[in-house]
This record gives C-alpha cells, sequence and structure tokens, in this order.
C-alpha cells in the first residue's frame, strides 16, 4: 500500500485512462466485486490512505487488466519493465478474442517484427563509399 501523494494520483490517472477506453464506471467497478460505492467514491477523491487488494480485485475485474498489473499500479507489488507489462497487456486481451482474430493479431505481429527487422538490417549496413 502507498500513502496519498503523487503514487495515488499517478494511480487514479492511469486507471482513469484505463476506464476511458473501456467505457466503465465508478459503479461499474463497485458492482463487479461488491464494493462499496462509497469506498470507490473515496478512492477518487483521494480520502484513502491506500488501495487495498480487495479495491485492487475489484479494479481488475471491473476493467479486464491483468491483477497483478493493478496491483503493480497501485505499489502493492515492485514494478516491473513496461515492456513486461506491455506484455502482460497484450497476452490478456489477445486471450479475449475468437481464434480467428488472435490468429489475424499474431500475424499483424510478426509483420511488424520483420518490418523491424528489415529497417535495423538497412540502417546497419554499410554505405558503399566510392
Amino acid at each position: 500500500m502507498f500513502s496519498v501523494s503523487n503514487n495515488l494520483e499517478s494511480f487514479l490517472n492511469w486507471l482513469n485512462l484505463v476506464m476511458k477506453q473501456k467505457n466503465i464506471t465508478q459503479a461499474d467497478i463497485a458492482r463487479t466485486n461488491h464494493v462499496r460505492p462509497s469506498s470507490v467514491s473515496m478512492l477518487f477523491s483521494m480520502q484513502v490512505k491506500s488501495v487495498g487488494i480487495d479495491m485492487c480485485r475489484a479494479i481488475a475485474a471491473a476493467t479486464g487488466v491483468p491483477l497483478e498489473t493493478v496491483y503493480r499500479r497501485a505499489g502493492l507489488l515492485p514494478d516491473i519493465p513496461l515492456s513486461q507489462e506491455e506484455i502482460d497487456e497484450i497476452v490478456a486481451i489477445t486471450s479475449q478474442l475468437d481464434d480467428d482474430l488472435r490468429q489475424n493479431a499474431l500475424d499483424y505481429i510478426l509483420h511488424l517484427a520483420d518490418k523491424q527487422r528489415i529497417r535495423r538490417k538497412t540502417q546497419i549496413a554499410p554505405q558503399n563509399v566510392a
């Protein structure tokens, strides 16, 4: 848990962005895991000293964000490199896709990786000097 500070403000900024992207309200968070609406309201108005485990579970359930990511954002777990967080998010999102869409996503990721490999190879190639 962490004290009311820039960390809580940062957590709420992140959470508001996620909620906006997923069209989720504070009431949705309260309903999902039977958290009192007043508890959610107190969190968003920064009237709490910490973000608890139950609140993190409600946020994860309502938003579909992996619980571990919510714990990390709330300061309950140590930070991991952003690239690992991005990987976790990609896995969470693609696991919700139908098989054909999941394959399309994989094909596109492979296309992007190949495109980047070619770009890097071109940038590294020695220039012919006459």
